[in-house]
């Protein structure tokens, strides 16, 4: 009998929301106005040229041309003419392979072009933009239109990858390096720590980081693996066990310290991470006296 090989598959660039998906008009001077959002951007110029500043420095985007901007870049664009036609699409992706194409001007094929009319097409599907420029989910979208969506969206951003790849000539290092994600968790993880003797007030930890409570859960539990409970459980284990090892607070006067509700929750909570009371834990642990 034949014996078949299963391959699990890397996802290196996912989607996770749709922000923006709607053909816009930049027509005007560039002004103080800026626009800034916590989200990956794509423009598209289907007809004419547009030009965006960044920073002071201005991005010139021909008819044909996709333009990237990573989350938090302040930026404004400027449509020359009014009959210039330009899709503008805003989504989450939490994947550090996308950050070379922050700020990069590439051409598109004619199969990427088809990806992007088919992106419209899904959208009208399942979403319109009011009048405040929000886009919203209609009633009774097609079947399975978001997905679609998000799918040929992340075909389109591996295959601009490919074109930037191919460019470098260091692959390897072209993709290395912390990115604006890799970053915005290890700031989260260090006000963790900081906290580690409080009660985790997630609200209070999103309030610090600037962003929504859904945006940095999903955020720490993708670079991380483990959600800020696991993690902060794990602090407030450790910060035990030292307490246990190295003074001679009790269980109750350690439980207090670390802002437990209770010693009765405390002796609990450090039996299910480590197998042991905290009893049991100072006396495997003490050393003997010389």
């Amino acid at each position: 009998m034949k014996k078949y090989l299963r391959h699990k598959i890397a996802n290196l660039i996912t989607i996770g929301e749709i922000t923006v998906l709607e053909y816009r008009n930049y027509k005007g001077k560039f002004s103080n106005d800026t626009d800034v959002h916590d989200f990956w951007e794509i423009c598209y110029v289907e007809k004419g040229q547009i030009e965006c500043l960044i920073n002071g420095k201005k991005y010139l985007i021909n008819e044909g041309h996709l333009f990237f901007l990573e989350p938090n870049t302040p930026h404004v664009y400027l449509q020359k003419k009014q009959k210039d036609k330009v899709l503008c699409i805003g989504f989450e992706c939490l994947s550090s392979y996308i950050k070379p194409l922050n700020a990069q001007i590439l051409n598109t094929t004619e199969y990427q072009k088809s990806i992007l009319d088919y992106i419209v097409k899904e959208g009208n599907n399942c979403f319109f933009t009011n009048s405040e420029e929000q886009l919203v989910q209609i009633q009774n979208p097609a079947l399975g239109c978001m997905q679609i969506i998000t799918l040929q969206l992340e075909h389109l951003i591996l295959l601009s990858l490919r074109e930037l790849i191919g460019k470098s000539s260091s692959p390897l290092s072209f993709l290395s390096g912390n990115d604006f994600y890799g970053a915005l968790t290890d700031k989260l993880k260090q006000h963790l720590v900081e906290r580690a003797n409080d009660k985790l007030k997630l609200d209070e930890v999103c309030k610090n980081i600037g962003y929504s409570k859904s945006f940095v859960c999903k955020l720490f539990k993708d670079q991380t693996g483990q959600t800020i409970f696991e993690f902060f459980n794990l602090l407030k284990c450790e910060r035990a066990k030292q307490l246990l090892e190295n003074t001679s607070m009790t269980a109750s006067q350690i439980s207090d310290h670390l802002s437990f509700s209770d010693p009765k929750y405390f002796n609990s909570f450090f039996k299910k991470q480590t197998g042991f009371t905290p009893v049991q834990y100072r006396n495997n642990t003490k050393k003997p006296q010389v």
